[in-house]
């Protein structure tokens, strides 16, 4: 089930792509995560080689490279690419990232089921959050979650919805389109 219309999709998937980079290799994450693609997690190094790499791919080449990257924390995405042989095409990012748009947006109804109830700029925010933090944070408590600005939401209040918004450690851009969208809903039918 799509959450989001058409237009508003192409423009997550669109956002995304920008906001988390398309990077063709592994690479870690602001958290020291191993990923790849556009945001796209590599929990294990068993994760690693379901990917369809394309290069110098062995059977345990995707292994080999996840565990060096997780035991060197701290490298920047050039580094990453200098010390990594394994590629994957645009192709293959475009099919992670729609299924891992898939995997949020179910990950969104289970966290915050009335989603549907909300004009589609806020879903949209919704879907970022989910992506970005993960939906079970939208219903944490302070300060790991954000339930002002859900309760915002809920009541309509879009200004006040864009202000507690804020998510620490990602691009201002990022946010300011957030608060945007937002605030758009007052717009909305």
């Amino acid at each position: 089930m799509n959450l989001l219309p058409d237009s508003y999709l192409t423009d997550f998937r669109s956002r995304t792509s920008v906001f988390e980079g398309r990077i063709p290799h592994q690479y870690l994450d602001g958290l020291s995560n191993v990923t790849c693609g556009v945001g796209h997690l590599l929990a294990t190094a068993h994760d690693a080689e379901l990917i369809k790499w394309t290069g110098l791919f062995t059977p345990g080449a995707a292994t080999a490279e996840w565990t060096h990257l997780k035991s060197t924390p701290g490298l920047t995405v050039q580094q990453c690419e200098e010390c990594t042989r394994l590629r994957m095409s645009d192709a293959v990012m475009d099919d992670l990232l729609d299924n891992d748009i898939g995997d949020k947006q179910g990950d969104l109804l289970l966290y915050v089921p009335d989603v549907m109830d909300f004009p589609a700029p806020a879903r949209q925010v919704l879907l970022d959050f989910s992506f970005n933090v993960g939906a079970s944070r939208l219903k944490a408590p302070a300060p790991r979650g954000w339930p002002s600005m859900m309760a915002a939401i809920r009541a309509r209040d879009w200004a006040k919805a864009a202000a507690e918004s804020a998510r620490n450690g990602i691009q201002q851009a990022r946010n300011d389109y957030a608060a945007q969208l937002l605030l758009s809903c007052a717009h909305s039918v």
